[in-house]
C-alpha cells in the first residue's frame, strides 16, 4: 500500500473537523474521569462502569444514525418537500431509538447485581446511570442535527458544539461534583447531571446551527411536511447493520470492563484510565474513517481511485497510530497521574498503556477499513467480520485470560488486542478483495 499526498489533503480537509469534534466528546469523558478521580478510585470506577453500560446500549442508535449523513448528501437535488420529509423521517428514527435505548437502560439498572461488581461501586454507579439515561434524547437529536450539516459538507458546526461543550462540562462538574457557588456537593451524581446538561447544550447549539444557516436545504418550519413511514423503515433497515458493527465492538470492550471490575476496583479504575486514553486516539482515527467513508462514497465507481483512496487512508492512519503508541510508552506515568495518584493504580494503568500501544495500530486500521467499506455500500461482510472478531475472538479470550490465568487484567487486554488484530486483517483483506474483483 502507498500513501498518495494528493488524496490525503482533501481527506484531511473533510475529516479534521470530525476528528476535533470527536476529541471534544472524549475530552468530556477525560474531564469527568479526572475530576471524579480526585474523589478516589471507587467513584472513578463507578463513573467508568456507568459510562460503559450507557454506551453499550446507546451505541446501536448512535451507529445507526451516523450513516444518515451520507444518505442526506445523496438527496440534495430532490425537491424541498421530498427532502424535508426525508429529514423528518430521520428524526422519527432517532426518537424510536431513544425510547428503545431508554427502556433497555432502565432494565440494566434493575438487573445491576448480575454484573457482580463491588457493592460500593454498584451503589454509586446505579444513580449515575439513571441520570445519564435522560441524556439519550438530547444526544440523539444532536446526532440528527449534525447529520443535516454533515450531509451538506458542513462539518464545523458539530466541531464547535462539542469543543464548547467541554468548557460547559468542566464548569458544571466543578460546581456540582464539589459543591461550589452555593450548590450542594453531589459527587458522582453531580458528574451525571453535568453530562446531561452539557448534552442539552450541544443539542441546542446544533438546533440553532441548522435553523440559522440559510445555505442548508432544510429549516424546522419544514416539520409541517410530515414524514414517510416507508422511509423510516428503510432507514432502520440500512442504518441498523452499522449500529450492530459498533455494538459488537463496544460490547466486547464493555464486557472487558465488567471482567476488570470483578477483579477489583483498582483493576477497574486502571482499566478505565487506560481505555479512556486509548479512546482518545481511537476517535482521531474514527474521524478520519468518517472522512474516508464520505470520500469512498464519491469515488467507489472509479475502482482505481477508490483503491488509491483506501490505500492512502490506511497508510496515513497507521502512521498516526504508531505516533500515539510511542507517546503511550514514553509518557505512560505522566498520563496516568492526570487521573489518579494511588500507587497500585499508577502501576497497573501504566502497564496497560504499554499493551494499548500495541493495539493502537490495529484499532486504527480496522476503523478506517470499516469506513471505506461503508462508503462502498458494503454492510453484510463487515457486520459478520465484527461479530467474529469481537464476540468469537475478543470476548472469550478476554474472559479466559483475565479470569482463569495469572495474567488478570493484562490477560483481558491481550484478548482485546487479538480481537482487534483479526478485525483489522479481515476488514483490510475485504477492501483489497472488492477492489481487485472490480
Amino acid at each position: 500500500m502507498k500513501l498518495h499526498s494528493e488524496i490525503i489533503k482533501p481527506l484531511l480537509k473533510l475529516g479534521y473537523p470530525v476528528m476535533i469534534g470527536n476529541l471534544g466528546v472524549i475530552l468530556m469523558g477525560l474531564t469527568d474521569n479526572a475530576m471524579v478521580g480526585k474523589l478516589g478510585h471507587v467513584p472513578l470506577a463507578a463513573v467508568g462502569l456507568g459510562n460503559i453500560l450507557f454506551f453499550i446500549i446507546s451505541v446501536i442508535g448512535i451507529g445507526s444514525l451516523m450513516v444518515f449523513s451520507a444518505f442526506i448528501a445523496g438527496r440534495l437535488e430532490e425537491s424541498r418537500t421530498k427532502f424535508a420529509r426525508f429529514i423528518n423521517s430521520t428524526f422519527v428514527v432517532s426518537l424510536i431509538f431513544v425510547v428503545a435505548c431508554f427502556a433497555l437502560i432502565q432494565l440494566i439498572v434493575f438487573l445491576f447485581p448480575v454484573f457482580q461488581q463491588e457493592k460500593d461501586v454498584e451503589i454509586l454507579a446505579k444513580p449515575y446511570l439513571k441520570i445519564l439515561s435522560f441524556s439519550l434524547l438530547p444526544l440523539f437529536l444532536f446526532s440528527s442535527f449534525k447529520n443535516i450539516c454533515d450531509g451538506h459538507s458542513r462539518t464545523k458546526p458539530a466541531m464547535f458544539a462539542t469543543l464548547s461543550a467541554v468548557g460547559v462540562n468542566v464548569f458544571l462538574n466543578y460546581i456540582l461534583i464539589y459543591g461550589k457557588l452555593g450548590f450542594p456537593e453531589l459527587g458522582v451524581r453531580g458528574a451525571a447531571w453535568a453530562t446531561l446538561m452539557s448534552r442539552i447544550y450541544m443539542m441546542t447549539y446544533m438546533f440553532f446551527a441548522v435553523q440559522g444557516n440559510r445555505r442548508l436545504q432544510y429549516s424546522f418550519t419544514d416539520l409541517k411536511s410530515g414524514f414517510d413511514r416507508s422511509v423510516v423503515k428503510e432507514l432502520i433497515k440500512k442504518g441498523f447493520p452499522s449500529g450492530l458493527q459498533f455494538f459488537y465492538e463496544i460490547t466486547a470492550f464493555s464486557a472487558a470492563a465488567i471482567f476488570a471490575g470483578q477483579l477489583g476496583s483498582v483493576q477497574l479504575a486502571s482499566h478505565q484510565i487506560a481505555m479512556t486514553l486509548a479512546a482518545l486516539t481511537y476517535m482521531v482515527a474514527n474521524g478520519f474513517s468518517v472522512a474516508s467513508m464520505i470520500e469512498a462514497g464519491k469515488v467507489c465507481g472509479d475502482i482505481k481511485l477508490f483503491r488509491r483512496t483506501g490505500e492512502s487512508a490506511v497508510v496515513f492512519t497507521s502512521i498516526m497510530m504508531l505516533s500515539f503508541a510511542t507517546l503511550f510508552v514514553v509518557l505512560k506515568s505522566p498520563l496516568v497521574l492526570m487521573f489518579n495518584t494511588e500507587p497500585e493504580v499508577l502501576k497497573t494503568a501504566g502497564n496497560l498503556l504499554i499493551i494499548a500501544a500495541v493495539f493502537q495500530l490495529f484499532d486504527g486500521v480496522q476503523v478506517v477499513s470499516l469506513g471505506l467499506l461503508r462508503g462502498a455500500g458494503e454492510t453484510k461482510y463487515p457486520t459478520r467480520i465484527t461479530l467474529f472478531s469481537y464476540w468469537i475472538i475478543a470476548l472469550p479470550l478476554s474472559y479466559l485470560l483475565g479470569k482463569h490465568t495469572v495474567w488478570g487484567i493484562y490477560g483481558i487486554w491481550c484478548g482485546l488486542t487479538l480481537g482487534l488484530i483479526f478485525a483489522a486483517v479481515l476488514l483490510c483483506y475485504r477492501f483489497i478483495k472488492i477492489t481487485n474483483e472490480n
